[in-house]
């Protein structure tokens, strides 16, 4: 009787044993004493929740207003929407490192000039790339992007015919998806011509955000998780073993092509692949990069022009104005970046979407240097994260006044502390290399689209398009809730 009555009381202890240990360790723990809610002392898992909603960039937004430029959103991790600090942070020599959230853009072991906190891996790979993507080497990529613009403005205007409207979001995918299939692999995927996507861009598109909502239901690495039976983890898997397979028959291709090639069309990776001896990288590798190169330029550039293009049909005067610009510019048929770049209004438009729609928006972690640093008048031991959110950092009233207005002409004169404050390609050594390759897919679409459909409207109303369905859903890049966006 006594061994029975022992056993209850046996499994009560070994039940409480854990919840103690959680609360001390909560109640003890690195970050205990920064601003946040109670329960972030305890388990970061409610951010599963916001990003399974797509609100993540909202709920941190609302935590900020309450808490301050600093709070606690795990026992290890603290969100930051202060400029100055976030410019800390980016900075060059200040110490803080990556951590390995950035292997969920990853879709093999093998590491990326993205993903990778060695720091000499990293500068090995940015000496590779460098040139093929600095502004001055773009004008060899401009002939590709503009058979696409072509292409796209000419499959557009067919879809107006037929439909009576246009769904550009659906276009400006696959414009940007075709341009960095041939910048990336050296081929098109041809979604243009053919109006849907492959199976390889749905594979891409969906592989990260379903590892970041890994990460925050398990908080344990890819290598863990790989063989778990349930869904995420068995789709992460199985498209993982896709995208590798695909990516490393499309370098092949690009190489036989080369070899059969006399004056063979320009890519991002031709350096690379180009490469021989100790300087040569392993095939894994440049399969890797051109993956990442994919994935970084696609979304990101298409969400950029569709908020461009959203906002300026929903400011006439700005539209009209644009519009005088480029008519006054006098420009060719197929203008090139050097005069694109001349339209200060067209810049100032760009910079301004990039602000208030960022395609990005969500937190970037790094790792707190040895000794640890104070942030915001708080103390953060070292290996601990802090995560810099440009949704919350481009709000911020003290820089930024009226911060929810989209107002190109905030940019006209721009102080030292917006520009600082402006982290839409990132900062410090980690400044997104492909921008400028970016930014003149921008300016050429933008352009031409305007040339064609200035005259356009916002097709509210038709196929359920409506201006909610513009909210912005944090899918770790920031598509539009309800995914098109018409124009008649």
């Amino acid at each position: 009787m006594y061994e029975l009555g022992i056993l209850p009381l046996t499994a009560a202890l070994l039940a409480t044993v854990p919840l103690l240990y959680i609360l001390y360790t909560g109640l003890r723990g690195p970050l205990a004493h920064l601003p946040g809610p109670v329960w972030t002392k305890f388990t970061g898992i409610q951010v599963a929740y916001y990003i399974a909603r797509g609100t993540r960039m909202y709920h941190l937004q609302d935590l900020h207003k309450k808490y301050g430029p600093l709070v606690r959103i795990s026992p290890t991790e603290a969100s930051v929407s202060d400029p100055e600090a976030a410019k800390e942070i980016h900075k060059s020599r200040g110490g803080y490192t990556k951590t390995d959230f950035y292997e969920n853009f990853c879709f093999s072991p093998t590491q990326t000039i993205f993903s990778t906190t060695d720091v000499r891996f990293h500068a090995k790979w940015r000496k590779l790339l460098a040139h093929s993507l600095s502004e001055s080497n773009l004008k060899i990529f401009q002939p590709i992007i503009q058979t696409n613009v072509d292409l796209l403005i000419s499959q557009m205007k067919k879809e107006k015919v037929t439909q009576g409207y246009v769904d550009l979001l659906k276009w400006l995918n696959y414009f940007t998806i075709d341009v960095m299939g041939e910048l990336s692999f050296g081929e098109s995927f041809d979604m243009l011509k053919r109006g849907k996507e492959s199976q390889y861009v749905t594979d891409s598109r969906n592989h990260v955000p379903l590892n970041v909502l890994r990460v925050a239901l398990t908080d344990m690495p890819h290598s863990t998780t790989i063989n778990w039976p349930v869904w995420p983890f068995t789709e992460i898997k199985k498209s993982g073993i896709r995208l590798v397979a695909g990516a490393t028959s499309r370098i092949d291709a690009y190489r036989k092509y080369v070899a059969e090639t006399e004056n063979p069309r320009a890519m991002l990776l031709d350096k690379v692949l180009g490469a021989e001896g100790e300087g040569a990288p392993p095939e894994a590798e440049i399969v890797s990069h051109a993956q990442i190169l994919m994935l970084a330029g696609t979304d990101t550039t298409a969400i950029t022009l569709l908020y461009l293009l959203w906002a300026l049909y929903s400011h006439p005067e700005a539209l009209s104005r644009l519009l005088k610009e480029i008519e006054n510019a006098n420009l060719p048929e197929a203008p090139d970046n050097e005069e694109l770049r001349k339209l200060t209004y067209l810049d100032n438009v760009m910079t301004e979407t990039l602000r208030v729609y960022g395609s990005a928006p969500g937190p970037l972690p790094r790792c707190v240097p040895k000794g640890g640093r104070t942030i915001c008048g708080h103390y953060v031991p070292e290996d601990l994260t802090v995560s810099p959110i440009n949704y919350c950092i481009h709000r911020d009233e003290t820089v930024f006044p009226d911060p929810e207005t989209w107002n190109p002409d905030r940019w006209s004169n721009a102080s030292k502390q917006m520009n600082e404050a402006n982290f839409s390609f990132g900062g410090g050594t980690r400044v997104c290399l492909g921008m400028h390759v970016a930014k003149m897919q921008i300016r050429m679409a933008t352009v031409a689209i305007l040339k064609a459909f200035g005259d356009a409207e916002l097709a509210y109303g038709l196929n359920g398009f409506r201006p909610e369905g513009m909210k912005q859903f944090d899918a770790v890049a920031a598509k539009p809730w309800e995914e098109q966006m018409l124009i008649r």
